[in-house]
């Protein structure tokens, strides 16, 4: 997640932290493929550390809605910075400088941010499964299962926690992955492949790490019901997740056309504009008890 020269600029829309690894370098500029209104940040304008310890660093939440029912099926938390003079700041322009522990300290705030939220949440009568993202290094560096051991809610409803890595760095880290999975699941956390179909990953080196959920990449829901071609892939997809019992989510899904094909080829659950923007937690608690969130 190195960002490289500090004289970079990251070109962002307002999205999610996952996105912060799906920049491209184009020139002398990071850039995120997604829509949206862009904002260019400086990387030197953000101090990531100084930011958490000021108090400056938020959860965001956007739902993820449950294909079959309509209805909310949990929720991904996306890091937002709330900077004094830029407004709120998406992980692309200060993620991408984070390396080693401070990449850990900014992982264990999510961590214990979400299950705190969750808590929070659950006090408030929504019980929603959540999801963070955190790069497998942090497996180590963050002491990520004795990290959840130690945070775990005692509540008798607590339905654990979803963590998304990319199929590229699960492919690049499969040892540790593989380590720390069994430590993860005794603290019911599971892990979702991210953004998956965005590379070239062996299916077999995947079926080797034991998976609760793929979040299909945005690139293969865009376009889905304009392109045969991809609704087969999407297919194949879900048919590989279902075999291994595993739930398939698809990502940026922005048109009610393509809501529809991914509910002919029995995709579980959508997330994206469609539904709602990430929010911050107390507007998310607002609107978790909707009814149908798409007709």
């Amino acid at each position: 997640m190195n960002a490289g020269n500090e004289c970079r600029e990251a070109t962002l829309p307002s999205n999610g932290v996952g996105e912060a690894r799906r920049r491209s370098a184009h020139g002398d500029a990071y850039r995120v493929a997604a829509p949206g209104p862009f904002l260019s940040v400086p990387l030197t304008a953000v101090d990531v550390m100084a930011a958490r310890d000021a108090d400056q660093l938020q959860l965001w939440y956007q739902p993820k809605i449950d294909v079959a029912s309509r209805t909310l099926a949990g929720a991904e938390g996306l890091l937002r910075l709330i900077h004094p003079e830029l407004g709120v700041v998406p992980p692309a322009a200060f993620l991408p400088s984070l390396t080693g522990i401070d990449m850990a300290i900014i992982t264990t705030w999510v961590a214990e941010r979400a299950v705190g939220d969750w808590v929070r949440f659950a006090d408030a009568g929504s019980i929603v499964r959540l999801s963070i993202n955190a790069p497998p290094s942090t497996l180590e560096t963050a002491q990520l299962p004795d990290l959840f051991r130690a945070i775990r809610p005692r509540h008798r409803d607590w339905p654990g926690l979803t963590v998304e890595m990319t199929e590229a760095e699960i492919i690049g880290n499969i040892d540790a992955v593989q380590d720390a999975i069994h430590k993860l699941t005794l603290q019911a956390i599971s892990i979702s492949i991210d953004d998956f179909g965005a590379g070239y990953s062996s299916l077999a080196r995947l079926q080797e790490v034991p998976f609760s959920e793929i979040k299909i990449d945005r690139g293969l829901v865009r376009g889905c019901d304009r392109d045969p071609s991809i609704r087969y892939f999407l297919k194949a997809i879900r048919e590989f997740a279902h075999y291994h019992g595993a739930r398939v989510v698809a990502e940026g899904v922005e048109t009610t056309a393509e809501f529809r094909v991914i509910a002919d080829l029995g995709v579980d659950e959508a997330q994206g504009y469609l539904f709602a923007r990430p929010m911050p937690p107390e507007e998310f608690l607002k609107v978790a008890d909707r009814g149908l969130w798409f007709d």
